[in-house]
């Protein structure tokens, strides 16, 4: 190769032009040094850095300006299959435009004469007229050639009989390159490309799209050549199902769309078939036998269709056996070398909504018809689904309200519900009755619903918010006595009860949204658009229900403690509103804590009653507190004092198997951290010392138990996949930690000894009472 080069470059530069024997002596050092920098560039323009190649192309570039007569004919010569990418060739070709592009295609033709060149020599041969013809076109001058456009088609037809050799891809060059040709000079080709034969243009992928070309853009004169053809007549419906087949498993590799598939969806649109095309050629057509390519083709035009169709045409598409399938698809691919098409699938609805922004009705129309595939009542899509930002306002609130009035009154028949293999074979009635499908749905449902509130928190939906939060807390602890239309909850009818277990995945769900809305404290803390803090206006709901006794009722009655308890904290978040503004931020972490405990007594009545008076006590305690002395002037106190209190009720909180618990526990450390006494920076440090030890000891074995569960969880049920993420959190306190940390607190004796007013923290009560064994572990 180097030799053809430097001898092409030699005779270049020769006088006039012409051919020599050989360089002359006087010259061969002169030449060589030429030759050895002209063949520099392309041993730069191989290598696979990208910036390399970029730089060598343009030195090549100056060096070919600087030297007019060192062109084509050694390009022409060293062209190879696969030897020269092709983009070097077209800036070449565009940036020297008075090189005649018939004269560069007559040397590729001249080198690589197919008449000519020897058996073995074929295939290289083949690939370089190929490349050749695709340089020309890639240069963007082709098409504006026509004497050069007319010799390049007739060469890929003489190519494309080749099979063997190039299989389609002369024909798949010959519709790119007419695809940009004016429509008079397609006209004029046409002819001479496409047979008047219907066998001959359904023959391949290829040929029928070059066939919809002309039908799109030189309809008239297709008509004139082949009369009019209809395309999804019963004899021709098989064999278009063929084509699409064949195109289906050419692009398994690229995972695309074939572009016959897509010009056939929008043929069938023009022509007001589109009905027939989906039900016959889609559904009953390439999904009647299980073929995979084929079937993330249907999935892809899906996709596709959606920007596309009308609201009355969403349903034949999102209400059929394609998305049937669809479903199964997504539930049963979950090893880990199965090809997934959910992530596609959320580019392709993404794009759709942010594409009609403007039209709330086809917004809500997908998102509810993609929520409605369900497997035994449990929607295939995860409960966060990301798209969901993309929803118009308006499309928000009624897909939150599509949401309530589904977990309020389930409609199984309105779902596209399936069945897979395995389900089908199982013999047990409970797994196919309507129970545990509402059941299904509810839990997805509500988790949904605190997911969108998750999504959408930092764009201030407060009217979403506002609701869901009001609608999970209500099903949460309370039940309807009488409706009222001041308490718009209580005039929600269920038509299946809820039952307990639904219950407890509400208030799960609701805690979890707590900490979406509530414990933001790295920035300001939430507050509503009124300038009221989420947790204030979620209290002032509370208070309005325990004051509408004729019409509502706790799930969990409290007791006249137990409401003292409720209206003493109501009294205290007062005096924190009311508050010096030098102590507003202790105030604010103050605020959270009250109200946490004071939620978890509608959870945990008896527990959480006797939390909130020691916590109230610390508070008020720390609200007067005057400037400490320095520790040596300091004396003994007769009670221990309020940060020590706060501090073991901290702890406390902190091995609770509530996430959101822990989390407010240690934003309220930060807050306190300036009061903390020698004795309770001990406490502190004992628990996270004796902790360290035990996570170091248990390493090897957590690791252990972590791939067995991790074995177990795999041949769980589907719908234990659908746990939320706090019920994920909730169980990451062991209870070795546990027992740690009430020896710890147990140990500090001096706390609860001594006279006047000490007395024993309630929080050392409820370790006591919780020595059971946690799900998780090695969580502080």
């Amino acid at each position: 190769m180097a030799e053809m080069e430097s001898r092409g470059l030699a005779e270049s530069v020769s006088p006039g032009g012409r051919a020599k024997s050989g360089p002359r002596p006087a010259d061969r050092e002169g030449l060589l040094k030429q030759s050895r920098e002209f063949l520099d560039f392309f041993w730069d323009i191989a290598k696979p850095e990208q910036e390399t190649r970029l730089e060598a192309t343009e030195k090549l570039l100056d060096y070919l300006r600087a030297r007019p007569q060192v062109r084509w004919r050694g390009r022409g010569r060293g062209l190879r299959a696969a030897a020269r990418p092709i983009y070097r060739e077209a800036q070449l070709l565009q940036s020297f435009e008075d090189i005649p592009l018939c004269s560069v295609l007559q040397q590729i033709q001249e080198k690589h004469d197919l008449q000519k060149v020897k058996k073995a020599m074929m295939r290289p041969a083949l690939f370089a007229n190929l490349f050749g013809v695709l340089a020309l076109f890639q240069s963007g001058r082709l098409v504006k050639d026509s004497e050069a456009l007319m010799k390049s088609v007739k060469l890929l037809q003489t190519l494309a009989q080749h099979y063997n050799h190039l299989q389609e891809q002369p024909q798949k060059a010959l519709v790119d390159i007419l695809s940009e040709v004016p429509e008079a000079t397609l006209q004029a080709i046409l002819p001479k490309v496409l047979k008047a034969d219907l066998n001959s243009v359904l023959g391949s992928p290829e040929h029928l799209e070059l066939f919809l070309l002309a039908q799109q853009k030189v309809p008239e004169k297709l008509k004139e050549l082949m009369g009019p053809v209809n395309l999804f007549s019963d004899e021709n419906i098989p064999r278009l199902v063929s084509v699409l087949k064949v195109a289906a498993a050419s692009v398994k590799k690229e995972r695309k769309l074939p572009a016959v598939a897509l010009d056939l969806l929008r043929l069938s649109l023009r022509e007001g078939k589109f009905s027939r095309f989906w039900k016959e050629v889609v559904e009953q057509g390439l999904l009647k036998k299980q073929f995979w390519p084929a079937s993330y083709l249907c999935f892809r035009l899906l996709g596709t269709a959606l920007p596309l169709l009308s609201k009355e045409q969403l349903p034949l598409v999102m209400r059929g056996d394609l998305v049937r399938h669809f479903g199964e698809h997504m539930v049963t691919a979950k090893l880990p070398n199965q090809f997934k098409f959910a992530p596609e699938m959320n580019e392709y609805v993404g794009a759709f909504l942010e594409g009609c922004r403007d039209d709330p009705e086809r917004q809500l129309a997908v998102v509810v018809a993609f929520t409605c595939i369900t497997n035994q009542g449990l929607p295939v899509l995860p409960t966060f689904w990301r798209v969901v930002r993309s929803l118009s306002p308006c499309a928000l609130k009624g897909y939150v309200a599509w949401l309530q009035n589904m977990f309020l009154r389930p409609d199984l028949d309105s779902l596209v519900d399936f069945s897979t293999s395995n389900q089908k074979k199982a013999q047990d009635a409970s797994l196919h009755g309507p129970e545990r499908a509402v059941f299904r749905l509810r839990k997805w449902v509500i988790l949904r619903l605190v997911s969108i509130v998750d999504t959408l928190h930092a764009e201030k939906e407060d009217d979403v918010i506002e609701e869901v939060a009001r609608f999970c807390f209500f099903h949460s602890f309370f039940e309807t006595k009488k409706p009222t239309s001041q308490i718009p909850e209580t005039e929600q009818q269920f038509s299946f009860p809820l039952e307990s277990r639904t219950r407890e995945v509400v208030s799960s769900a609701f805690f979890s949204l707590l900490q979406t809305i509530s414990t933001q404290f790295r920035q300001a803390p939430e507050q509503s658009q009124d300038g009221q803090p989420w947790t204030l206006r979620l209290v002032q709901f509370a208070d309005s229900l325990l004051n509408h006794s004729r019409n509502v009722t706790p799930l969990t009655p409290f007791s006249a403690q137990q409401r003292q308890a409720w209206d003493r904290m109501l009294q205290t978040l007062k005096e924190l509103e009311a508050c010096s503004p030098e102590a507003k931020a202790k105030a604010k972490a103050f605020q959270l804590l009250l109200f946490l405990v004071g939620v978890f007594l509608f959870k945990s009545p008896a527990e959480s009653c006797d939390l909130l008076g020691d916590i109230q006590t610390c508070i008020k305690k720390s609200l007067v507190e005057k400037p400490r002395r320095t520790r040596s002037k300091a004396t003994a106190p007769q009670e221990p004092p309020w940060v020590e209190v706060l501090v073991e009720i901290l702890l406390a909180l902190l091995a609770q198997p509530s996430h959101l618990m822990r989390q407010v526990a240690r934003s309220v450390f930060g807050h306190i951290c300036a009061h903390l006494t020698p004795r309770a920076l001990q406490l502190i440090l004992d628990v996270s010392w004796g902790s360290d030890r035990r996570h170091n000891a248990g390493t090897l074995q957590d690791k252990s138990s972590d791939s067995e569960d991790d074995r177990h969880s795999a041949s769980e049920d589907d719908s234990d996949e659908e746990d939320s993420a706090e019920e994920d959190r909730d169980g990451d306190v062991d209870q070795g930690f546990r027992e740690q940390l009430m020896a710890v607190l147990q140990a500090g004796k001096a706390l609860v000894s001594g006279g006047g007013g000490g007395r024993p923290c309630a929080c050392r009560r409820r370790l006591a009472a919780q020595r059971r064994p946690s799900p998780g572990c090695g969580g502080r």
